[in-house]
């Protein structure tokens, strides 16, 4: 990632913890968290810069990093009590590029995905994005889709026209 991503997402990360949440780092180094500059980099790193995967617990619906797309390598727990509460919290955002769910009821899979405003849900995985399936998001994420042949009606503008070449019954 570019120094200004790199900060971009840290910040989230450094807000979210001002603002009351616990961030938990994979590696649980302080250097991680803020990330790497590109003097300090070693080996594959060298010359980049780097985000360490970071866990974020303890936030609210109201907090920037549960209600912004951060975009980077940075998961916010949320806890719920119902399906139906979770479905309406996620939809309460105004994006909507992607949703995961983890479960082993596929009913209940099948309800949320329908139920989620989302323009990719995935089931038990997640940022899967083979080329020949549609990828786009709703409301505020996006402005159409990419791949599969739904990205080519992008690209035209169809219009039906009829034209009787006989006599019009009246």
């Amino acid at each position: 990632v570019s120094a200004a991503h790199r900060d971009k997402v840290t910040g989230f990360v450094e807000r979210a913890a001002s603002d009351g949440a616990e961030v938990v780092s994979c590696d649980n180094h302080a250097e991680y968290l803020r990330g790497i500059k590109s003097s300090e980099s070693k080996g594959h790193l060298a010359g980049g810069f780097f985000v360490s995967p970071t866990i974020i617990t303890g936030a609210s619906d109201d907090m920037e990093i549960a209600k912004e797309e951060v975009f980077g390598p940075v998961m916010t727990i949320l806890e719920f009590e119902s399906t139906d509460e979770v479905i309406s919290r996620a939809n309460a955002t105004p994006y909507g590029l992607a949703a995961g769910i983890f479960t082993n009821d596929l009913r209940r899979a099948h309800r949320a995905s329908a139920a989620l405003d989302a323009g990719t849900v995935w089931v038990n995985n997640y940022n899967l994005t083979p080329v020949e399936v549609p990828w786009g998001g709703f409301k505020a994420s996006g402005i159409g889709f990419e791949n599969g042949p739904e990205a080519m009606m992008q690209w035209t503008r169809p219009k039906t026209v009829y034209i009787e070449m006989g006599d019009v019954d009246s």
